[in-house]
Parts: structure tokens; sequence; C-alpha cells
């Protein structure tokens, strides 16, 4: 017995042809001698709360990029 229910079909491939697609990464800031940077986030990225695409999630040391969906 499948609990899982079906999610995609070979069926649903031409609208994703016409669907928008946004990328996030996240990454962790380190130091030199591999810890956790403590540091503010860099001046020269712009303000985290309103960067597009540069931002801080709940940690001043983890980076996030995001593109707009295309």
């Amino acid at each position: 017995m499948n609990n899982n229910p079906v999610t995609f079909n070979l069926s649903d491939v031409d609208r994703l042809w016409l669907s928008t697609i946004g990328l996030e990464r996240e990454g962790i800031r380190l130091q030199p001698n591999g810890r956790i940077s403590d540091r503010s986030h860099p001046i020269e990225w712009g303000n985290r709360t309103f960067h597009p695409y540069l931002q801080t999630d709940f940690a001043e040391c983890q980076l996030e990029l995001i593109t707009p969906p295309l």
C-alpha cells in the first residue's frame, strides 16, 4: 500500500516550461580560522534588510542569496 500521494506526473512537464523559478542559497560566513564569523554584515554588500539579493536569515553570520523568479 502506497501512502504517498503522487505530486508530479509526466503529463505536468509541459506546464513546468511555463513556470518561474527563484533560487535561494544559504551559507555561513566563517573567519579565516574556520570559526563562525561574529562580524557585522559587510557594509559593501549594502543594507541587509533591503538588499534585493543578499540577506541574512535568523543570524548575522548566515548569508542568503535570493534570486527573483524568472
